[in-house]
């Protein structure tokens, strides 16, 4: 690679980190995790920038990379990856790589993911804090609960369909 590629591909990627971080952080939503996944995606980013066609749109080509390395990470953290639908993170991914079409700002998107936790009752915010920030499986937060597996791996799928909705409403309004 040659200097002025590399230049641009800095000047790029450095321009666009932020809506980049910001459409990961639709899709992992504890921002130190996000961060991991934005410098793993820059690595691949970087290491694919030889292949990237310089009339296609740069966010548009590393969001869809990014995308790819989410999955990659949730499929090799296994417990995560038994609760977290990828159906249901794609139709997230898709309403964020749309709203930076429409505004050009995938910090859009985030915000909309943080207002709409906000509107979750008390008892959907702490299962979502044990699920999400402390990483505690469906077990143990049915164990801490005292609600059967079942019944909280069905009230997770609820409350990421309940969220996706309200991202779609907030985002749309």
């Amino acid at each position: 690679m040659d200097a002025s590629s590399a230049e641009e591909f800095v000047r790029l990627f450095s321009k666009s980190q932020h809506r980049i971080l910001g459409f990961i952080h639709t899709l992992v939503p504890n921002l130190p995790e996000a961060e991991d996944v934005l410098q793993e995606t820059s690595v691949i980013l970087w290491k694919k920038w030889p292949e990237f066609q310089r009339d296609r749109d740069f966010v548009k080509w590393a969001c869809g990379i990014a995308r790819f390395e989410v999955f990659r990470i949730l499929r090799q953290n296994k417990r995560t990856a038994l609760y977290i639908s990828e159906s249901v993170l794609d139709q997230i991914a898709d309403i964020a790589l749309e709203d930076s079409k429409n505004n050009d700002r995938f910090e859009d998107t985030g915000t909309a993911l943080s207002a709409c936790l906000q509107e979750l009752p008390e008892s959907y915010q702490q299962i979502v804090n044990f699920r999400y920030q402390y990483n505690k499986t469906v077990q143990q937060i049915a164990k801490e609960c005292g609600r059967p597996k079942s019944t909280v791996h069905d009230l997770l799928g609820k409350i990421r369909s309940r969220l996706l909705r309200c991202i779609r409403r907030r985002l749309s309004a």
